[in-house]
């Protein structure tokens, strides 16, 4: 029964893992804003959530799984749809859980909003006023992939089959979006008032590898190409490049000034005997002469990378390697993972697991390896003026402070009485904290 007087019916989207699953939850968004939804935030009481799941490692299931359970807590009459990585590699785990009503696999995903309207007995030929109040004003869970940034997905899948990696299996084979619709989805993000675009896949290096004839660009180069020159996009940033795709032609992306200088470029491992075992394509020479060329054609290019540590039969002298490898580079950060046996995988079935206390002890040392790395990165920039994007405010002993990144994705405070929302201001650095940068605006939004 339809108890909801009249109103537009809710939804709330939780989305949990990649900035890929980030970029579908906007997409997502968008089409239940067609479809008449109001958007609210995942903790409050909703007509429908979304779930969008992860299972990169088992807890990120547990994750998941707890995820269900909390929206139902909070409308036990509401339709929750679960959807993501989770879904497809373990489905019969999901139709375990009493929770769900709707489970939908990531190639059906663009089909909840429509499912939901369905299942709501709502007019699925309905059109909402999509006006930038409804899109951006309801709901806080919006602005971290929302209208300060936006993540638009140019590619899906992998090919490679990592040996601890599940997302081949999750999200299939490699395929590339169109030039076109790239483009046309990176237009309406900008029409809407996003300053900052993020070009997200799976393996965004690989982009075009799959696509023939008819396209106006073929691969990574041509695609970025034709959106600084199709699109009014302020900031273009690239989410991940996997070391073994980074040919040095593609550093002449880095020649429009619009292209953030902040390259991600996973490591996994500095030792070379782990990195076989892992079945990554490059040994540290190679990762080592790639962060050289791009540093050198790059100014003041922020550089960071996964490492995931304890890594089955990973010895002290393997760790030790890694470590030093990752010392000399000098990451402007390091995520640290310890590794988490993926059901499915092939390192889950190797011998010589590495036991939990060494893991936590090997993540330790790299945690606080990123922190020196970041703040000594960080630091070059103090006394320097920079341009921050704006995204985020809170009251501090009466004034207003705002956060936002650069370029280079450091992080910047500053406090000022003028709404900095969205805007892109050229900045003083003054001083370097552990984690952020403080600053003084020096200038009206450029």
């Amino acid at each position: 029964m339809d108890d909801r007087g009249g109103r537009a019916p809710s939804v709330a989207l939780a989305t949990l893992g990649c900035k890929l699953n980030q970029a579908e939850t906007g997409d997502l968004m968008r089409k239940f804003l067609d479809r008449g939804f109001r958007i609210v935030e995942p903790d409050e009481v909703a007509d429908v959530y979304v779930i969008n799941t992860c299972t990169v490692t088992h807890i990120a299931d547990r994750k998941s799984r707890q995820l269900i359970r909390q929206v139902r807590r909070l409308n036990p009459a509401a339709i929750v749809a679960a959807t993501g990585c989770y879904v497809d590699v373990s489905p019969s785990e999901v139709q375990k859980i009493d929770n769900v009503d709707v489970i939908v696999a990531n190639g059906d995903k663009h089909r909840i909003a429509e499912l939901a309207s369905e299942r709501l007995g709502a007019a699925s030929d309905g059109h909402a006023d999509t006006t930038d109040q409804d899109l951006f004003g309801a709901s806080g869970n919006l602005l971290a992939s929302g209208r300060t940034r936006a993540f638009v997905k140019i590619e899906d899948g992998c090919n490679k089959f990592c040996s601890f990696c599940i997302v081949p299996i999750a999200r299939g084979r490699e395929r590339s979006l169109s030039v076109e619709d790239v483009v046309a989805s990176v237009g309406e993000k900008v029409a809407a008032g996003h300053k900052e675009i993020v070009l997200t896949g799976v393996h965004l290096g690989t982009y075009g590898a799959d696509l023939r004839g008819g396209e106006s660009a073929d691969d990574l180069n041509g695609l970025v190409r034709a959106v600084l020159e199709r699109t009014d996009v302020a900031r273009l940033r690239l989410s991940s490049i996997e070391p073994m795709d980074f040919r040095a032609e593609m550093l002449s992306i880095w020649s429009d000034e619009r292209v953030c200088r902040h390259i991600h470029l996973p490591l996994q491992s500095g030792s070379d005997t782990v990195l076989k075992r892992m079945r990554r394509r490059y040994d540290t020479d190679g990762f080592a002469h790639v962060v050289e060329r791009i540093r050198t054609v790059i100014p003041d290019v922020a550089i960071t990378t996964d490492v995931i540590v304890g890594f089955p039969g990973e010895t002290e002298a393997e760790f030790q390697e890694g470590y030093d490898f990752a010392r000399r580079i000098g990451f402007a950060a390091i995520h640290v993972f310890k590794y988490s046996p993926r059901r499915g995988t092939i390192a889950a079935t190797m011998p010589d697991q590495v036991p939990y206390e060494a893991k936590r002890v090997r993540s330790d040392a790299f945690l606080a390896l990123s922190s020196e790395s970041a703040r000594s990165f960080a630091a070059k920039f103090v006394g320097r003026s920079l341009e921050v994007l704006y995204e985020t405010t809170s009251e501090t002993e009466g004034h207003m402070a705002w956060e936002g990144l650069t370029d280079s994705y450091l992080r910047v405070r500053t406090v000022s009485q003028r709404d900095l929302t969205n805007q892109v201001c050229r900045t003083m650095i003054v001083d370097c904290h552990d984690g952020y940068l403080s600053g003084l605006v020096e200038s009206q939004p450029v």
